[in-house]
């Protein structure tokens, strides 16, 4: 068995146990499934783990960086809805399309069909990548609420505290961003175009939005570097980047 952990992972000290426990009790073969501890500062991860449907957080078709311009409407009436619902129990698994790295236990048979993480990302996505290699095997992966994993230092962008006319993307702009920008964009371009003309609508809008917001808190530098990742994901140029990009 394979239990994935990044450094800065803090599991339950009951953790691994309850993992291994509910290994012997899911259905399916030792390479047709793995397991996904809970990490509840991830608010799609407490969802989904709650019953909320995955495909309203992942693989949104024709998205761009998380904006679809059709989904708008759809999106005010889920906030609408989340609203006056009451908090459901976790559920005592959930599927979920791919995840991150830290909390994941399978078996090393399924290493053996999927592979290996592809080296090119360097930071960031490869995780995306490299799990939804496995329901693409047409393995299952499950989020098992009851087992939990903490991260002491809170993921990129977190933390940032919302301002008016400000974007996350370009006041935290740094090689981490440039990294985390590319690499989804390579990864989405791959599984979640579903119309190009809608693709390119959806970047056309959500860069427009930036560059207004560009000029408005003075970060049109950062900017054009964003534009620059983007291109570099969607024409498939990965491995590690000179400084400039950054």
């Amino acid at each position: 068995m394979i239990w994935l952990l990044d450094d800065d992972n803090l599991p339950d000290e009951n953790a691994l146990t309850c993992l291994l426990d509910k290994w012997s009790k899911v259905a399916g073969i030792d390479n047709k499934k793995a397991l996904y501890c809970l990490r509840e500062d991830r608010l799609p991860h407490v969802k989904v783990a709650r019953g909320e449907n995955p495909d309203r957080y992942y693989l949104v078709p024709d998205n761009f960086m998380g904006f679809s311009v059709f989904n708008i409407l759809k999106n005010q009436l889920y906030k609408l809805g989340d609203k006056f619902k009451k908090t459901a129990a976790y559920k005592d698994k959930a599927m979920m399309p791919y995840v991150p790295y830290g909390g994941l236990l399978m078996h090393r048979t399924l290493i053996a069909a999927i592979g290996y993480p592809d080296e090119r990302f360097y930071l960031y996505a490869d995780d995306s990548e490299y799990t939804y290699r496995i329901t693409q095997w047409g393995a299952t992966i499950w989020l098992i609420p009851s087992c939990k994993v903490t991260d002491i230092d809170r993921s990129q962008g977190l933390t940032y505290q919302a301002k008016p006319f400000h974007s996350h993307l370009l006041d935290q702009w740094s090689f981490r961003t440039y990294y985390a920008v590319r690499n989804r964009m390579y990864f989405y371009s791959k599984v979640a175009i579903r119309s190009a003309s809608v693709f390119k609508l959806n970047k056309r809008l959500y860069l427009a939005y930036l560059w207004l917001i560009s000029i408005c808190s003075s970060k049109q530098n950062e900017y054009h570097k964003l534009v620059s990742a983007v291109n570099d994901g969607l024409n498939n140029r990965l491995g590690k980047a000179d400084q400039e990009k950054f």
